[in-house]
């Protein structure tokens, strides 16, 4: 005869056995942990999609397990089910390869202990069965709440130990930090308190920690290269340096404001030396910084303060460039990004009237009258950017003798 104590027994047995194949299959063959972790399996066997789940991962066939182990929203779940993910997506994220199946794992762990964190009787009632008088009310609340938090210690405690090597532990942890507004949005947080929540504001602190751990050894080949005197190599092995952190905390904002801080003195010096092969590899290596930040700058008011610096490395590559129309392009981004740029301004002007001679210049005789009005709107620029210049003067001479009034 068949009991109901048989159907349960069997019913644990496959628990178990769903709970290790899922397990191998999240965790990416990481030893099992407890038995006790089938309780996730039982809680989400109660719905008749989770029971469909299981049925179908005994068959071998786990996604539909796997994305029940990874809802949309915690908040209005049943406070034992949130518990049990938490505890798994937890489990998984420590024990899973640092790739994005561990970064989901993190996320999730942290939704719903986030979610968890709510649900204030519940704890209440877990923190009385697990500790009991031992441990005062207020402390066993303040353990219970405190989790999201320390999952955020424990991430940047794992980050810290690789920052300096650029590891792939380390670049788990800012990915991780930088999307917590995501699990928070999975536990109800709206748009409008996102930025302001205590864990955003927190993830943000700790993540800037991995980013000054990971710079720690730039600044220390900067001081070094700095303390050699003139610029040299040792500066360009630095912002290289720089760049490949930059492009590890993928594309962090503080960071482009550091480079582009520490460059332009040292930029100034090579081009006041005339030393152009070395601003050139300078601009070079750090071209996808400066782009960055002048990308930014149209969209980020805050950012004004750094729109001459930027442009003044703009300027730099502009003189640097052997093509002309490119040239004109680069410092024509330069005066789109700071207008009153003097630097931007006079070479601006210098490339319009160049742009201008070069026209009657290269122009068929029966077509220098209508070349020459075209150099006028050149000249006319140039005049209005910058006036005075001795090119913009021979531009405006070669157009007068063409019959056009300049």
């Amino acid at each position: 005869m068949w009991r109901p104590d048989d159907q349960q027994l069997l019913e644990r047995l496959e628990e178990r056995t769903v709970m290790r194949a899922l397990w191998r299959r999240m965790s990416r063959g990481a030893p099992p942990p407890s038995e006790r972790a089938a309780g996730l399996v039982h809680l989400l066997r109660q719905t008749d999609e989770g029971a469909r789940a299981v049925e179908q991962a005994l068959e071998g066939e786990l996604e539909l397990l796997v994305a029940l182990t990874r809802p949309r929203r915690y908040d209005g779940l049943r406070p034992p089910l949130v518990h049990h993910l938490a505890l798994w997506h937890h489990a998984v994220a420590r024990a899973a390869p640092p790739d994005a199946e561990a970064e989901e794992a993190w996320l999730h762990a942290l939704a719903a202990w986030t979610a968890l964190a709510t649900e204030a009787s519940y704890l209440r009632s877990l923190a009385e069965a697990v500790a009991g008088d031992a441990v005062p009310a207020v402390d066993r609340e303040a353990v219970a709440l405190g989790a999201p938090s320390r999952l955020l210690a424990e991430l940047e405690a794992l980050g810290l130990e690789g920052a300096a090597s650029l590891s792939d532990t380390t670049a788990l942890g800012l990915r991780v930090l930088s999307r917590v507004p995501e699990a928070l949005a999975r536990c109800g947080a709206t748009q409008d308190t996102l930025a302001s929540h205590p864990l955003a504001r927190e993830a943000k602190r700790r993540r800037r920690a991995l980013v000054d751990a990971a710079m720690e050894p730039v600044h220390l080949a900067l001081e070094e290269a700095q303390a050699k005197g003139q610029p040299g190599e040792p500066h360009l092995a630095a912002f290289a340096s720089a760049v490949r952190v930059w492009r590890f905390t993928a594309h962090d904002l503080e960071l482009e404001r550091f480079v582009l801080d520490q460059v332009l003195p040292i930029a100034w010096e090579l081009y006041n030396h005339k030393h152009w092969s070395l601003l050139r590899r300078l601009d070079q290596t750090l071209a996808a910084v400066v782009d960055a930040l002048a990308n930014r700058l149209g969209q980020d008011p805050e950012l004004v303060a750094y729109a001459s610096r930027v442009a003044q490395m703009l300027v730099f590559r502009a003189e640097l460039e052997g093509r002309f129309e490119t040239q004109l392009e680069i410092a024509e981004r330069a005066l789109a990004l700071c207008d009153t740029h003097r630097n931007g301004r006079l070479v601006c002007a210098d490339l319009l009237s160049e742009r201008a001679l070069r026209r009657i210049e290269t122009a068929p005789l029966w077509d220098r009258k209508r070349a020459a009005l075209e150099a006028r709107v050149d000249t006319r620029r140039a005049e209005s950017l910058f006036p005075g210049l001795d090119r913009t003067k021979r531009a405006k001479e070669a157009i007068a003798r063409e019959g056009v009034e300049p």
